[in-house]
């Protein structure tokens, strides 16, 4: 009877699309920001094998497309400028990072998905936004309606009602004696900091992680037609090479934790 009971089970987990034959089960990692979360992320020799040494080799499927030096608008189509208008903007960065996550999960069964977040540099550095003055850094309740838009799209995109999010907290290269001369930049940098704690200790499945001991040191940098140096830097915008090996570490615990917690409560 044991038997009979336990093959019927199976077969109804089978036929439910829960469980497909031969296919290990994916925990899906979405890395999206903007220099910060370019190319010296360690995604691939960090993120993902720290990651799959808790959950299994294979388990995880990275992706990563970040947009140097863009605001938060850049990210979709219909958005809300600093002044609280809806524009409509370029929306570049999202399409393209959908397609790449898209195409790497096609016929796979995600069990769980992340969304590793560092952006907001250009937000309060007056970077180039789309149809509005340089005049003005974005308020913190304007960028989180917009952080907003960007999560619930995602969810949509991905057919679900939540996921794991990790948020880089922004340095405190706008906190120290020399920047906070510009008192209105300063002001808007720890805002959006403040912010950004709190999305993620308010979200039911939210982590943050600290970047303020990264950018001290040794960092490479790329020098127009002279290929690269290596200069020191004290809290600079950019992280040091040895910061961006740990902020990858950083965001790979972060991740774990919230993957764990996720397979507990059956997510």
């Amino acid at each position: 009877m044991r038997t009979m009971r336990y093959l019927a089970l199976t077969f109804f987990v089978i036929a439910s699309g829960l469980v497909t034959a031969g296919e290990q089960a994916k925990h899906l990692i979405i890395l999206s920001g903007q220099s910060n979360m370019n190319g010296k992320v360690r995604e691939s020799d960090i993120i993902k094998p720290m990651v799959e040494k808790e959950f299994g080799q294979g388990s995880v499927i990275a992706v990563r497309h970040a947009a140097a030096g863009s605001s938060i608008a850049y990210w979709l189509e219909k958005t809300i400028d600093a002044y609280g208008n809806e524009i409509t903007s370029p929306g570049t960065v999202y399409p393209k990072l959908m397609s790449s996550v898209k195409a790497a999960i096609k016929d796979k069964e995600i069990t769980s998905v992340t969304f590793i977040w560092m952006q907001g540099e250009s937000d309060v550095l007056l970077n180039p936004k789309p149809d509005w003055k340089k005049d003005k850094s974005m308020p913190a309740e304007i960028y989180q309606k917009n952080f907003f838009r960007l999560l619930d799209r995602i969810k949509a995109d991905l057919k679900l009602k939540d996921i794991n999010v990790v948020i880089g907290r922004l340095s405190d290269y706008h906190m120290h004696e020399k920047m906070q001369q510009n008192k209105v930049k300063s002001d808007a940098w720890i805002a959006i900091r403040d912010l950004q704690v709190k999305i993620a200790e308010t979200l039911p499945h939210g982590a943050w992680v600290n970047t303020d001991d990264l950018n001290d040191g040794l960092q490479t940098r790329r020098v127009k037609n002279k290929g690269t140096e290596i200069i020191e830097v004290s809290n600079d915008l950019h992280y040091t090479d040895k910061g961006y090996k740990e902020f990858s570490k950083r965001l790979a615990k972060a991740s774990q934790k919230l993957i764990r917690q996720s397979i507990n409560q059956g997510k």
